[in-house]
């Protein structure tokens, strides 16, 4: 059927077409007419959502839609545009509104999840004008608190590493830790081993995850770590069978064994007494507390592990080392998986610490030796 006049005239005016036999897989169409997509004016709206113009890029967003009404990506653009209009006032200077934006963003990314927006360089263009805004905030909160904010030191290093800035990122997270604290809040140990890994310092980056799963393993954000050897690790425990909170607390202790997490920091006196007196009360709690063994048992191990480096790398007790070791078997040997699952854990724990211990030993024989030598 040939347009007639207006028709025509709206089609010229709103779509570069052509004719083709009829809808093609994934292509946009209108009665057989193939719509080229406007990749300016997508880049415009990009451009406005980053830069926080939400109007103009409703704006442009609505045109799209009455140009290429069949293309999906401008509705999920204007859920997200309509999402932070609805949250403008966050962005304003205000009590707190750097924290709230950061908290909001969670918020989004499960709105985004909920309402199947895929779109990735629109959530890409509103996170960056999202966390460039908190920045802007927490700075000002930051500079008007009378003492240093630790709290807000570790938001503010988040939001450098959300938007790439990395040396500033560890600068921050850095000081932030400097800051004498009794928490043990565990996200600056996660991003500081993120960032380690992604500057290529491996061994600053393991320091940094041993930290946090000795610290706290069960608030450990896996899913935000980006270092592969802990998604190995993960695997490799999912695959011994141990399932929910229990593969928090084995990752420590296969990053020791399996390597992946093998770099830890020397621990100070006051550490090892702490170490000892928690060792102490998870003993304890393993004879009497039966519900939570499957937590108890691998945090105790990697707690054994760490008094093990002391013993051996720092103060050269050995035979201290020998005990920490047979006691570690011993744990093993009570570890509830597969008989082939335990099998091989006991097995892979006994050929690394026995030779450990050896190789120690076999040195500090040597050494011995040669200061006995008379010339």
């Amino acid at each position: 059927m040939p347009c007639t006049g207006s028709v025509k005239g709206w089609l010229t005016r709103t779509l570069v077409f052509e004719i083709t036999p009829g809808k093609t897989k994934n292509e946009p169409s209108f009665w057989g007419l193939k719509v080229t997509e406007n990749v300016e004016l997508k880049r415009n709206i990009y451009q406005a959502i980053r830069s926080g113009d939400f109007q103009i890029a409703e704006d442009l967003t609505l045109k799209g839609m009455d140009e290429d009404f069949s293309n999906p990506d401008y509705e999920k653009m204007l859920k997200i545009i309509k999402f932070w209009q609805n949250r403008t006032e966050m962005f304003e200077p205000g009590e707190n509104n750097g924290e709230k934006l950061i908290e909001e963003w969670d918020h989004f990314l499960s709105f985004c999840r909920e309402q199947r927006i895929d779109n990735k360089k629109a959530v890409l263009s509103i996170k960056n004008y999202v966390f460039y805004r908190a920045i802007d905030l927490l700075i000002e909160s930051y500079r008007l608190s009378p003492m240093p904010n630790r709290e807000t030191l570790i938001l503010l290093g988040q939001c450098f590493y959300e938007v790439g800035i990395v040396e500033k990122a560890i600068e921050t997270l850095e000081y932030a830790m400097s800051i004498a604290t009794e928490d043990n809040d565990v996200r600056i140990y996660t991003m500081l081993g993120n960032l380690y890994y992604e500057t290529g310092n491996t061994d600053l980056s393991m320091i940094m995850f041993n930290e946090a799963f000795l610290k706290m393993p069960q608030l450990v954000n896996i899913d935000v770590i980006e270092y592969p050897a802990i998604k190995n690790i993960r695997k490799t425990v999912l695959e011994d069978g141990f399932k929910d909170n229990e593969i928090l607390e084995w990752i420590p202790v296969y990053g020791y064994l399996y390597e992946g997490l093998t770099t830890r920091r020397k621990i100070e006196y006051d550490d090892y007494m702490e170490l000892k007196e928690k060792i102490i009360d998870y003993e304890k709690s393993l004879r009497i507390d039966k519900k939570v063994r499957n937590i108890i048992l691998p945090r105790l191990v990697n707690y054994y592990l760490w008094l093990l480096d002391y013993y051996i790398y720092q103060i050269g007790a050995f035979e201290n080392a020998e005990k920490v070791v047979s006691r570690i078997l011993e744990l093993l040997e009570e570890v509830h998986t597969s008989s082939e699952a335990r099998t091989r854990l006991l097995s892979r724990a006994h050929q690394l610490l026995r030779g450990i211990l050896e190789k120690k030993n076999t040195s500090k024989v040597t050494k011995t030796a040669e200061e006995n030598m008379v010339f």
